[in-house]
């Protein structure tokens, strides 16, 4: 296997990378690798406890929440509210009115229009709060109350809402003593900076209502940035120094009105300012049952994010990179990020990030290895052959010998004849002959008549005689003496066939992906949460892993028909995870 040359990341930027990595890889899921802490669990466990609980508070506390407009006041109120009772337009001046949100807790959440924009709007909140109006502009004397306590929403608009008009002659029964401020939540968008609109306002804020006030700095996913909040500190400590002289330090709460995000620290400051008779159990809830189901729900929400991780990685070819380094361990490295932030370990971290990179870079070789298909070829060896016929040689013996025949033969017998008969004969062949010759004819004829005068003279017989003879017979004899071979034709055959490697295949990353990336995530929630002395990361690491690997041999028959249905499996590959893990 070619060895990959890579550098450890051992820096910030590295440990960042990582992770901005990973949520390149789910951007289709924006919001699956937000780090969820256990203040945030711990907030929406406080949010679920204002929102439903009967009388948590031992008193009606009334929170009025202050500041400039788009600053994200009623955006809070929903929030608590849990529904989106009020209107919101992140247009300026959105809110005319003062909203009441009354819960079952107890608390009342009072909406007042935003100071900056309209001043007549401004003045409506500080006719409702009691302070002085804006001299120069339009004064008001009277607002609008809305109470939401009895409304509902009924296709996508609020209705029940019950209206007042509180005017400046009956605010002070009506309105101020019915609902005295426990507590002015001050809120800022720090993006926006704190300008002399906002001074003056907190001026004025602060001298009727002292340390009842909490600055609240509301983070803007996309467009706060740490310099804004430090900014807007500043200006805040600078109108407290003039105000109190440094007797007292303003209270100062980071949160995000949209997500929910710090609304647990919100809780707690708010539960230092509000007088201790009305607390009731809010104290107990964020001291007692609240941090448990905080510290189970963030263990959940980080290991469900895993299991999905895991789900997606396993799904691809081990040999897949994301930069210059491979994907496996780009995944492995943001998620152990992941697990640093979630359970805010960023300072006990720091001493096992260096062995953690090593070891997960070693694992990541070896599933790489082992998810890996060695491509062969074969080689087939050939040689010639000849086709080989035997044929046989042959001797031979020539004899002579005599073989008896018996054959027949015609023999003829010639005799003459008597003489009587030779005179009749002779009588007529000299009549012939006279005759003949009294006409003188040829001597050819002559002689020809003689001829045959004398042949009339014989007597001719045949006879057929059987005798015996001796034949001479050749003999030829024929006799193999040997054998001699003759190539009658030539062909090629296979004598031997070899193996030879010519590649390897990346293969998806399957169960071993999901065990090291499972084992390395548990191993560092393990490392993180654990109290006291801690020990090397490696052994979290090997003890999660005994345990993920039992886990996972009993479901592989599940995982590995899901794995062989490819991505449209996925999350249901990250139920299955969820089933045997996130439960434990």
């Amino acid at each position: 296997m070619t060895e990959i040359q890579r550098e450890i990341p051992s820096d910030d930027t590295s440990r960042n990378e990582t992770l901005d990595t990973l949520r390149v890889i789910f951007q289709d899921k924006p919001d699956l690798l937000r780090a969820v802490t256990l203040g945030d669990f711990e907030g929406q466990g406080v949010l679920n406890e204002v929102r439903s609980k009967d009388r948590l508070f031992g008193n009606p506390v009334y929170q009025f929440t202050v500041g400039r407009t788009k600053a994200g006041k009623t955006t809070l109120g929903n929030l608590l509210f849990g529904a989106q009772a009020m209107e919101v337009t992140g247009r300026d001046d959105c809110t005319d009115y003062v909203g009441m949100l009354p819960m079952r807790s107890d608390l009342y959440y009072f909406d007042t229009p935003g100071a900056g924009g309209k001043e007549h709007y401004e003045n409506y909140a500080r006719l409702a709060l009691g302070l002085e109006q804006i001299e120069d502009e339009e004064r008001t004397n009277r607002f609008e109350l809305r109470d939401y306590g009895a409304a509902t929403t009924v296709g996508g608009e609020t209705v029940g809402v019950r209206e007042q008009v509180i005017t400046a002659d009956t605010s002070e029964a009506e309105f101020a003593e019915k609902f005295p401020p426990d507590v002015l939540v001050y809120v800022v968008a720090p993006q926006g900076q704190f300008i002399r609109t906002d001074r003056a306002y907190l001026k004025d804020i602060l001298h009727r209502y002292g340390d009842k006030v909490v600055m609240a700095l509301n983070w803007f996913d996309g467009k706060t940035e740490r310099v804004d909040i430090e900014n807007v500190r500043t200006q805040i400590e600078r109108v407290d120094q003039q105000i109190f002289g440094g007797s007292v330090r303003p209270r100062f709460v980071e949160f995000n009105a949209r997500t929910g995000a710090g609304i647990h620290d919100l809780t707690r400051v708010l539960c230092q300012v509000i007088a201790p008779e009305k607390l009731g159990g809010i104290q107990a809830v964020l001291d007692g049952e609240l941090k448990e189901h905080a510290r189970v729900q963030r263990s959940l929400h980080y290991r469900r994010t895993m299991h999905r991780i895991a789900a997606r990685l396993a799904l691809n070819t081990v040999d897949q990179q994301a930069g210059s380094q491979d994907l496996v361990s780009v995944a492995a490295g943001g998620l152990s990020q992941f697990g640093v932030l979630t359970f805010e370990a960023e300072a006990s971290a720091a001493a096992f990030r260096k062995d953690l990179a090593a070891l997960v870079h070693r694992e990541a070789d070896q599933v790489r290895e082992k998810q890996s298909e060695v491509i062969t070829t074969q080689d087939v060896e050939t040689q010639q052959r000849d086709i080989v016929t035997r044929e046989p040689v042959f001797d031979f013996q020539e004899s002579t010998h005599t073989e008896k025949h018996k054959i027949t033969r015609k023999v003829e017998d010639v005799r003459a004849k008597k003489a009587s008969e030779q005179l009749g004969i002779l009588a007529d062949t000299a009549a012939e002959a006279l005759l003949s010759w009294m006409s003188r004819g040829p001597a050819a004829e002559r002689k020809a008549m003689w001829e045959r005068a004398r042949e009339d003279s014989l007597d001719r017989t045949e006879r057929v005689v059987e005798e015996e003879v001796d034949i001479p017979v050749k003999e030829i004899r024929q006799k193999v003496v040997d054998y001699q071979e003759k190539v009658i034709a030539k062909v090629n055959e296979v004598v031997g066939v070899t193996e030879r490697v010519i590649g390897t295949k990346s293969l998806e990353g399957g169960v071993p992906v999901i065990e090291l990336l499972l084992s390395v995530g548990t191993g560092v929630e393990a490392y993180c949460v654990a109290e006291g002395e801690r020990e090397r990361v490696d052994r979290y690491v090997e003890r999660e892993r005994q345990r993920v690997a039992l886990a996972l041999n009993r479901a592989k028959p599940q995982l590995a028909q899901l794995l062989k249905q490819g991505h449209d499996a996925e999350e249901e590959i990250a139920e299955l995870l969820d089933g045997l893990f996130a439960r434990s």
